[in-house]
């Protein structure tokens, strides 16, 4: 299949597999917009479609800024932000809140029909006309529906500490928080975190009991390989985070401090004293507070995405199978849960709270302090116009899987994607990606319902002849 952009965004068509070896096309194209003046516009620097997943430190040791574009299929749409809390006002304070909304424009009001006489000759009375004029003023009065898609709420605070405390009965305290102006929104100040004991630290591997040491075989398969410590334990859900922290780890290294998390979910239970204990002694890990809050892209290991690569045993590594029979695409959608909606259409409007500085053009600052910024997509739709082998004309939309907000850049990235088969029977000459606004589409659909009109009434009337040269010459421009 030859590929054909014409659009001046970057885009690729390239070959995917589903787990039941079946190939398909898939076309991913990127929009980068930016907001610097207010307004979301397209950018006049387009960045290319990512090819490998970038972190915003070291690779696998930081959270993650984005992934590859180059997946086959996300069954959802993730939207991400990437960016920074700004306290209210500007001012320093304890703690405070950041929203993330989105939303598209809903079906329009239905207006009442207006009141008829006793026949078409007739005027109604006036009573009811005077009604129903009212009843379209109230109407029309109202706000615009809307269809919410996403309202997730964080809440921030400054640094923290779990603190062991006392001589002869010592004990942990929590210190309140500082107070702060701003704080990056990365699972690094989230709650997560790892334990990890060198070989080189000899006091704390003399203190470190022997059923905690990794074994021959578990150093050898480590990532550090030769450097590989005495023991490692990780939580999981968020390995770069912060307050997680084992018993036998505090115990060996004599730790006395431990960072709590600046991130958190606003009506999830806290993490205080009495959850550090329990979490330290292994008797919690699925409480909602544990659970790692930000806007951000959920890393692959996550046991909740990981789990949908299927089953990798022996046999399927030494089988001949491109995917699991059990692979679930839905790993390819990176956002957490909360934050993965329906396919996006372009016509979305994303309002962001407290994640921009109060002189962010375009922003709004309510009485108490809050800023925020109203971001509406450009009513665009990307799209293939695919010519067959066989001379017909197929037009096929993308959709946005992939929305990713910057706000500290302010820019705004879009990825559209679509799959088409391929087959032998129905084999495609060429795909070519274009792009039209949404009153393009609204107008072309209107000149099609034209035509189509034409051909039908020709039909019933037997005018076909007469009524394809009147539908040719109203589609000519088409």
């Amino acid at each position: 299949m030859e590929f054909r952009n014409h659009t001046p965004f970057p885009a690729l068509a390239f070959e995917g597999i589903d787990q039941h070896n079946g190939a398909f096309h898939v076309i991913a194209l990127r929009q980068t917009l930016s907001f610097a003046t207010g307004k979301l516009e397209y950018a006049d620097e387009q960045a290319p479609l990512c090819e490998v997943d970038e972190f915003f430190g070291e690779m696998n040791a930081s959270s993650v800024r984005q992934e590859s574009d180059l997946c086959q299929y996300k069954p959802k749409c993730d939207v991400i932000v990437n960016g920074t809390a700004y306290a209210p006002r500007n001012q320093a304070v304890r703690r405070f809140d950041v929203r993330l909304q989105v939303y598209r424009p809903g079906p329009p009001h239905r207006l009442p029909e207006p009141p008829q006489g006793l026949n078409h000759r007739m005027s109604p009375p006036k009573d009811d006309l005077d009604k129903w004029q009212r009843e379209v003023s109230r109407i029309k009065a109202l706000p615009e529906p809307i269809i919410s898609m996403i309202d997730k709420t964080l809440s921030v605070c400054g640094e923290s500490r779990f603190v062991k405390q006392g001589m002869i009965f010592p004990s942990w305290v929590l210190f309140s928080p500082r107070t702060l102006k701003s704080l990056p929104l990365r699972y690094e100040y989230a709650f997560g975190g790892q334990c990890r004991i060198e070989l080189t630290d000899l006091e704390a591997v003399k203190r470190l009991p022997g059923a905690h040491w990794m074994t021959p075989e578990q150093r050898a398969q480590h990532p550090d390989k030769d450097s590989a410590p005495i023991t490692h334990s990780v939580y999981e859900p968020n390995h770069v985070g912060r307050g997680y922290a084992q018993k036998w780890y505090l115990t060996a290294t004599k730790c006395k401090s431990v960072p709590a998390p600046q991130i958190t979910y606003p009506d999830a239970p806290p993490v205080n004293v009495n959850l550090f204990e329990r979490m330290a002694q292994g008797k919690e890990s699925k409480t909602p507070a544990l659970s790692p809050a930000g806007f951000g892209i959920r890393a692959k290991v996550h046991p909740e995405r990981r789990v949908l690569a299927g089953t990798i045993d022996e046999a399927f590594i030494k089988g001949k199978e491109w995917l699991p029979k059990d692979f679930d695409f839905a790993i390819w959608n990176a956002a957490p849960p909360d934050q993965q909606i329906e396919h996006m259409t372009g016509d979305e409007i994303i309002i962001l709270t407290n994640l921009c500085p109060h002189d962010t053009p375009g922003a709004t600052v309510d009485g108490e302090g809050n800023v925020t910024l109203t971001l509406a997509l450009p009513k665009h739709e990307c799209f293939v116009l695919v010519r067959m082998e066989s001379g017909e004309m197929i037009q096929h939309l993308l959709s946005i899987d992939t929305v990713i907000v910057e706000p500290d850049d302010a820019n705004l990235s879009l990825v559209w994607r679509t799959t088409l088969p391929k087959t032998k029977e129905a084999p495609i000459r060429v795909c070519e990606a274009r792009m039209h606004t949404h009153e393009d589409r609204d107008r072309l659909k209107a000149d099609m319902a034209r035509i189509n009109g034409i051909l039908d009434q020709a039909r019933r009337t037997g005018q076909v002849a007469a009524s394809q040269r009147k539908a040719a010459e109203s589609g000519a421009a088409l």
